[in-house]
């Protein structure tokens, strides 16, 4: 059979009707590898197991403190947030920060609490470190990491006055201003516009010294009323809020009812108005500027005014109240600072400066300091009042620190000893030099000797523990909250598991930092914890926590701090005041479980000593001829001499007045603050409740003869330790409603 030849290209071109069928078979083939070539490249680009939303979603995300600030040594909130595959894979979110002895620790949160988004409370105690967020799988293997970011100023000093604006700041940001150094600023002041950035709980809050809040976007406060519990427990522990209840928000805060936001306002919103006769506001201030028109939120049934003013009509309002919120402090103000009218007002800034003066002292006000780190008392390594607190509970039974005099005596007695009497034995006595080396030799192996006995009998062995701790409770309510300091020695070197006792009560224990730039502080470049092992700190299901492998040296101390919160039966006060001369009479109920001994009840500028001992369920009666004591007797140690009125000045470096230290803590700018410890006190500052004495509640202080909080201390490994506690002081201090006499009437 004759075979035929194969057409060529051209001809199938020349000629397609008569190739038709190879024309198309060709083309058919070409279109066919064409559509595979294309279909192949685009499964290759689209994964068909994931969605472009999947893609988009970064796996691990982290934001630290407030707007990216936090302050040294003081709660952070770090919101972590993980992807849907990594929340699935993760068994534990770990972050490594550092403590203020300049150890590692690593804060955990293992799978059963995990969510897509976490919230974890960390401190971080050194300026330029730069802590670590990891995500574990199950073997313990690395899924993920993140660094948070430690830019310049945004890591503020343990002791820098703290503002936290929501919503807007409404200029008080004007007040904040360098020093003559030019250095840091008075106060910083921060401001959150998205309500998703705040921490969904009370006491994330407690670096600042006051919350503001605006009220003039109506969308953030539909944001922010999710987070209102959590203001409201910041308040109740003994914050600071200032609430700019503008008039735009009238529907709104009418629409809450008694709940959310609008459980701050002092009274019934009423409505809006407008004032065009703003002269009361400028009496308080004598402006250079007059004050616009501006509308006003009519405030209705209210007490506790500071200000009030009449609008157009004649129509009254509560313009600026302050009253007290558990052991917190709130002030209204029934219009928006940032409006037109005070916003373009040169002396709004004045304005500010009194309505925040409750909150900030004059010295943090006016940028001034009775004394800078470098004064009088540098010596100490401290310059606040939780340093003095941490210098006291260091000090233990059987526990002797050598001084630096006690060295410098010994070194002086070795060198005499090996110098002038070595020199006259050898040389004088047996008149043989060369019985020098024999006789330094053996006197610094005797010498060795004996400062090794002696170091061993002035360190005991096992542990010891040194306790105080402060409960706070409101009487009205039955809330309570409490901070416990311990500090836990150990002899020897090694490392301990640390823990509450009641596993019911949800303490949150931490490492406590030094304020300041002494050794060990936080604001020191020097660590002394090296060659101590990374320890954890365990968030327990209740929401407490617990330390793992905390390393402690030989003869050395590791300083903790504890808080919780809790619950008790609320109680009816019978406190009132007697008409015209601001003095108490009734009476009230021991609240706790306990006998209260050494009570001491403050109200206003007065305090009252009750009985040594206050059983259980008894009632304290206090009458008309009761007779108070000014309070500056007590908080400053005032004593008559001569006809004259002298105060005790305060020793910064006394060790043995403990009762004295805590009061003062409490009362600090009641007693005149700096002026008068010559140490500030802004580490910790929620402690000085000086605010509620100028509100309508009277204030018990006692103390309990058990703790609330203890602590379970175990070796690592499970092995046997020998724990003693050594101290353990229990303060409480209860706040008691007070009625007017009008209100009996």
């Amino acid at each position: 059979m004759e075979a035929k030849p194969i057409p060529k290209v051209d001809e199938l071109l020349s000629s397609p009707f008569r190739n038709f069928s190879s024309w198309a078979l060709w083309s058919s083939g070409l279109s066919l590898c064409l559509v595979l070539l294309l279909s192949g490249n685009f499964l290759q680009a689209q994964p068909p197991d994931r969605s472009a939303a999947e893609q988009e979603e970064p796996a691990l995300e982290v934001q630290a403190g407030f707007a990216g600030y936090w302050k040294l040594g003081h709660i952070c909130p770090l919101r972590v947030r993980l992807s849907g595959q990594l929340v699935n894979d993760a068994k534990m979110i770990r972050v490594v920060s550092l403590d203020g002895d300049g150890v590692e620790v690593a804060y955990t949160k293992t799978q059963e609490l995990l969510e897509r988004e976490i919230w974890m409370p960390i401190r971080v105690g050194r300026q330029n470190f730069a802590v670590t967020v990891e995500v574990l799988g199950a073997a313990e293997n690395v899924l993920q990491t993140a660094t948070v970011s430690t830019e310049d100023g945004k890591v503020l000093d343990s002791g820098q006055p703290l503002v936290l604006a929501l919503g807007a700041s409404m200029g008080l940001e004007q007040l904040s201003r360098k020093n003559a150094e030019g250095a840091g600023a008075n106060f910083s002041c921060i401001t959150i516009k998205d309500a998703s950035d705040l921490p969904p709980e009370g006491f994330y809050y407690e670096s600042c010294d006051v919350i503001i809040v605006s009220t003039a976007d109506i969308g953030f406060l539909k944001e922010f009323e999710p987070r209102w519990n959590a203001i409201d427990g910041y308040l109740r522990r003994g914050g600071g809020c200032i609430l700019s209840a503008a008039a735009t928000a009238s529907e709104y805060l009418q629409s809450l009812g008694s709940g959310g936001l609008a459980e701050i306002l002092p009274g019934d919103v009423g409505g809006v108005g407008r004032v065009d006769d703003p002269r009361v506001i400028e009496s308080l201030i004598s402006p250079e500027d007059p004050l616009g028109e501006f509308d006003v939120l009519l405030i209705e049934n209210t007490e506790h005014t500071q200000l009030t003013l009449n609008d157009r009509l004649n129509r009254s309002t509560a313009w600026w109240t302050r009253f007290t919120r558990g052991h917190g402090t709130v002030s209204v103000i029934a219009t928006d600072l940032d409006s037109e009218a005070f916003a373009s007002w040169s002396d709004r800034r004045v304005l500010w400066q009194l309505v925040v003066a409750p909150y900030l002292s004059q010295e943090v006000l006016e940028n001034r300091e009775t004394e800078s780190d470098s004064g009088d008392h540098s010596y100490l390594g401290y310059n606040d009042l939780v340093g003095q607190l941490r210098a006291t509970l260091d000090v233990f039974q059987g526990v002797e620190a050598v001084s630096f005099s006690q060295i410098a005596v010994i070194l002086i007695g070795v060198l005499i000893l090996i110098g002038p009497v070595d020199y006259f034995l050898s040389v004088h006595c047996l008149r043989r030099p060369d019985f020098s080396w024999c006789f330094t030799i053996v006197s610094l192996c005797i010498a060795s000797a004996a400062l090794s006995f002696y170091c061993l009998q002035s360190r005991p062995g096992g542990v010891l523990v040194n306790s105080v701790q402060i409960v706070d409770l409101d009487y009205e309510t039955g809330a309570t909250s409490g901070y416990q300091w311990a500090h836990v020695y150990s002899g020897n070197a090694q490392t301990l598991d640390i823990s509450s006792a009641d596993e019911e009560l949800p303490v949150r224990l931490d490492w406590q930092g030094l304020p300041g730039n002494g050794l060990g502080a936080l604001g020191s470049q020097l660590t002394n914890g090296r060659g101590m092992p990374l320890y954890r700190i365990d968030q327990t299901a209740l929401g407490g926590t617990a330390l793992k492998n905390v390393g402690v040296g030989a003869g050395g101390t590791k300083c903790l701090f504890g808080e919780w919160q809790g619950k008790m039966d609320s109680q009816e006060s019978a406190l009132s005041e007697i008409a015209g001369v601001d003095q108490l009479a009734g009476g009230f109920r021991n609240p706790f479980g306990e006998e209260i001994r050494d009570g001491v009840l403050f109200y206003h500028n007065w305090y009252y000593r009750l009985n040594s001992r206050i059983p259980v369920g008894t009632s304290v009666r206090i009458s008309s001829e009761t007779i108070p004591k000014d309070i500056a007797r007590k908080l400053n140690e005032r004593k008559s001499f001569d006809q004259k009125s002298i105060s005790t000045k305060w020793d910064p470096a006394s060790r043995d007045s403990l009762d004295r230290l805590m009061e003062l803590m409490m009362f600090h700018e009641a007693a005149t603050g700096q002026n008068y410890t010559s140490l500030k006190h802004r580490y910790q500052g929620f402690l000085d409740q000086s605010n509620l004495l100028d509100s309508d509640k009277a204030i018990l202080i006692g103390k309990l003869s058990k703790p609330v909080s203890q602590l379970q201390i175990i070796a690592s490994g499970d092995k046997q330790v020998d724990v003693k506690q050594e101290l353990d002081q229990v303060w409480c201090r209860v706040i008691i409603p007070v009625s007017k006499f009008s209100k009996r009437k």
